[in-house]
């Protein structure tokens, strides 16, 4: 963790995890609520109810704490979510069964539990199920990857670094041991800002953005949201609520960034951050193109319409 903090990156990536520079307070709702039907229903100083009163005092201090050292937390709304959230369910559970104990008589509680466990057990079938069935397309076109993926797997090593779109670069990472040029979690790596845009750039120029197109690209809100979440991550989105939200006068730099970073050829700025292999899935980026920087290629799976490249000559 201290070399985690001592990092040169470090402020780039605490910016980008969302911690905003703020005194003010952070007022949740869900918090209030519970607040409000604890008081209203419940209101016992026993053992729950202390266990209660103390949870609730921390999720607001650690919620809070940007009133005393300046900064949120990363991504406050998360904290709520994934924490604030599955506890309240466990109080609310809690305190509706203390009430309705009180109201009906044992017969009719005792078919009440029987009730509510099989309606969770059901819920929870039916939401698995759904599940599976709302991924199962997306697996399918992942299992594309098979054979690349293998080869990668034999064929690479430890340190090699592999270029590719953003879907197969998620799986280089679980299938092989090598790393990767840029991913969806990139931006919560201790990498310098400069580093995420030169990336956003390279699949900019691969999409087919001219420099003379920058200014257009960058006039679409779309686009200006995809390039503030690939190098801003939550930043923007947690202080001005949407991701396209940064200033339009830092889009100049963007720019000229861009025009700079198009004058120079594609391989160069490829090897610019050690990429040693490029994979291009033809079916889904067709307009990539990339057999026009590369020799012959050094893996296909014609079938798949996959093909990798080595960058090492």
């Amino acid at each position: 963790m201290l070399q985690v903090f001592s990092s040169p990156y470090y402020a780039d990536l605490s910016v980008r995890v969302g911690q905003v520079a703020t005194t003010e307070f952070i007022l949740s709702r869900v918090w209030f609520g519970i607040v409000f039907i604890y008081l209203f229903f419940y209101r016992k100083l026993n053992s729950f109810g202390v266990f209660t009163i103390t949870l609730l005092l921390a999720f607001f201090a650690v919620s809070n704490v940007q009133v005393i050292i300046g900064r949120t937390i990363p991504i406050p709304e998360h904290y709520y979510w994934y924490y604030l959230a599955p506890f309240t369910g466990f109080i609310l559970m809690h305190i509706g069964y203390t009430y309705i104990e009180k109201k009906i008589s044992s017969n009719y509680l005792k078919y009440s539990k029987i009730f509510f466990v099989l309606f969770f057990i059901v819920i929870g079938i039916m939401f698995q199920r759904w599940s599976y069935s709302y991924q199962k397309d997306n697996f399918i076109e992942l299992s594309r990857y098979g054979n690349t993926m293998e080869w990668i797997k034999e064929n690479t090593q430890k340190d090699d670094v592999i270029f590719s779109d953003v879907n197969f670069s998620e799986l280089v990472v679980v299938y092989t041991p090598s790393n990767v040029y840029y991913s969806t979690y990139s931006g919560d790596a201790l990498l310098p800002a400069k580093r995420l845009r030169d990336t956003y750039y390279l699949y900019m120029y691969l999409d087919g953005v001219s420099s003379d197109g920058a200014q257009e690209y960058f006039s679409i809100d779309e686009n200006r949201a995809k390039f503030s979440n690939r190098v801003f991550s939550n930043y923007w989105r947690a202080k001005e609520g949407c991701y396209e939200c940064y200033p339009k006068e830092m889009d100049e730099q963007f720019i000229a960034e861009y025009k700079e970073f198009a004058s120079e050829t594609f391989t160069k700025n490829l090897k610019k951050y050690r990429a040693t292999y490029a994979v291009w899935d033809k079916k889904n980026n067709p307009e990539w193109n990339l057999n026009q920087y590369f020799g012959s290629p050094v893996f296909e799976d014609t079938d798949q319409e996959i093909i990798v490249y080595s960058i090492l000559d």
